[in-house]
């Protein structure tokens, strides 16, 4: 656990660096402009490991350790903050239709609607700490603490779901054939087929908790707690062209819907 947070805190000042970040002082400090100086911050009653996603009309989710998910307009004004029951280090990944769906500690992935209501939440068997991914078919692909990689429809009924046998930090990468990456505390780097049968493993020395990339030529790159990145032959044909097909949206990680 000492080792994600740790992860996490970093990934979080790199999303910074890009664009708006989560801050460890509980602070959402967001939206700075070119020249540095501060453009506003949302305290929230928590740490912020979550890293944000932004909607179509520019509203900010991000997740806070104070159990809550938020939704912050353009300006630093919170539109709404939506209740799960416990912390969202989760990261948000947001529908061609404006849900949002993301996990919490208490062992529930939940699809929020745009005005910050309840669509539906899946229960799983320990807490969700990945960040889901969306298909071109809506559905939407998670890891979870409970050792598994679940696959859900968009009506919130399981798909599918695949035991790797530790904790699923990583969050997947969805390539253009629908081919699933995603790593595992397990060591492993999983390639799975639509279906949620393994196409093929990756062994890496020690676990995977970084999430894979995948580039124009299909390669996959991903880190592990080795010390070593990765990078594999794959044949997916580079990324999926669906709403929100890997962490943070895309490439460069803008976390932003149309990007």
């Amino acid at each position: 656990m000492k080792k994600y947070i740790q992860n996490c805190i970093v990934w979080v000042l790199v999303i910074f660096c890009c664009a708006i970040m989560g801050c460890d002082d509980d602070d959402d400090s967001a939206n700075t402009d070119n020249a540095g100086t501060l453009k506003w911050s949302i305290t929230t009653g928590g740490s912020v490991y979550s890293n944000p996603a932004i909607g179509s009309d520019g509203t900010i989710y991000v997740g806070s350790c104070d159990y809550n998910l938020y939704a912050v307009d353009p300006a630093g004004v919170v539109k709404w903050k939506f209740q799960t029951g416990h912390e969202v280090a989760s990261s948000p990944a947001i529908s061609s239709d404006g849900t949002i769906y993301v996990g919490s500690r208490d062992n529930n992935l939940y699809a929020i609607n745009s005005n910050g209501t309840q669509k539906w939440h899946f229960p799983t068997g320990d807490g969700v700490m990945s960040s889901p991914v969306i298909g071109s078919d809506g559905t939407i692909y998670m890891g979870c603490n409970d050792d598994k990689i679940y696959a859900i429809n968009p009506d919130g009924s399981q798909k599918w779901s695949y035991n790797t046998g530790e904790w699923v930090y990583s969050s997947p990468a969805l390539g253009a054939d629908g081919t699933i990456y995603i790593g595992s505390n397990s060591g492993t780097l999983y390639a799975l087929n639509p279906d949620g049968s393994e196409k093929w493993k990756y062994v890496a020395r020690e676990m995977v908790g970084s999430s894979p990339a995948i580039g124009s030529d299909g390669t996959i790159y991903v880190g592990s707690s080795d010390d070593n990145i990765y990078a594999i032959y794959g044949n997916s044909g580079g990324l999926a062209n669906s709403a929100w097909p890997m962490f943070h949206h895309d490439v460069k990680h803008s976390g932003r819907v149309g990007a």
